[in-house]
């Protein structure tokens, strides 16, 4: 299963996705989430283990949170191994395309990361090789 997730984060990397990490403790993070920011709206999957992860796309501009959001147009995990969350976010169709998910929903407590969960929290753009 390692190497599944393994893949599926290298994908997030070659499309730079923007990786946070956090929990209390700095050295060892309790959760990683990515997100994608496109220009109205997010993909964001948060990775609480290797069986528990949840991906979604929220409506999004530059003062959103796009870890806590209020509602969502495509929700899918929380149940599901990272390695499948991460192969569904990124096969979701690119915003603006006819299959674009569009219904708007109240996102699932699965989507939100507590502030006080976040700190530490490290932000950095996934490098291209």
């Amino acid at each position: 299963m390692k190497g599944e997730v393994d893949y599926w984060l290298e994908k997030l990397r070659q499309e730079r996705w923007i990786l946070h990490l956090g929990g209390r403790d700095s050295l060892r993070p309790e959760w990683m989430a990515a997100h994608f920011a496109w220009q109205d709206c997010a993909d964001v999957a948060i990775i609480r283990d290797e069986q528990s992860a949840v991906a979604y796309r929220t409506p999004a501009d530059y003062r959103t949170d796009v870890l806590a959001p209020e509602c969502v147009t495509w929700v899918y995990g929380d149940d599901k191994s990272a390695a499948w969350v991460l192969r569904a976010v990124l096969s979701l169709p690119r915003p603006g395309s006819p299959a674009e998910p569009r219904n708007l929903i109240p996102a699932p407590p699965a989507c939100r990361i507590p502030l006080d969960g976040r700190t530490p929290v490290s932000i950095r753009p996934l490098r291209p090789n």
